[in-house]
């Protein structure tokens, strides 16, 4: 069996969220280019564009079969981590990013995803992690 265990991904289903609910992340701007997007967070420049390949399952699906690759262990893509951000919404943007990666990963078994957390606030990154580790105490008791 091969495994990658070093790949990046930008969940499509996240950007299908933010371009329809523009309001859930206000430091966050998506903008559309051709035939791609990019990102900046509070204020920053746009991140790289966000090559179809990162966000497209199918595109994905298709790699893996051609390159030979059983498995994939996917985690997100460092220029949409959104550490510009303050310390709440970067974690309100880690677990909206990686329920999105769960979810996305979820329909293609051969991924499994790697979860991020907000590493511009210590302690909002261990409770994050700590609600990823544990998903049935939910972020809201801590």
């Amino acid at each position: 069996m091969i495994i990658d265990t070093h790949a990046r991904v930008v969940p499509g289903s996240l950007i299908e969220t933010l371009r329809s609910e523009r309001r859930l992340f206000p430091s966050v701007r998506l903008l559309r280019e051709a035939g791609s997007f990019r990102m900046a967070f509070a204020g920053e420049a746009p991140t790289r564009p966000i090559v179809p390949r990162l966000s497209d399952l199918d595109q994905r699906r298709e790699w893996l079969t051609s390159a030979g690759v059983d498995h994939q262990v996917v985690g997100g893509w460092t220029d949409v981590y959104g550490y510009e951000l303050s310390g709440d919404e970067g974690a309100d943007w880690a677990r909206f990013f990686n329920e999105h990666l769960t979810n996305d990963a979820a329909t293609l078994a051969a991924l499994t995803p790697l979860a991020t957390v907000p590493l511009q606030d210590g302690e909002l990154a261990a409770r994050v992690l700590e609600a990823e580790l544990n998903p049935r105490a939910g972020w809201e008791s801590r």
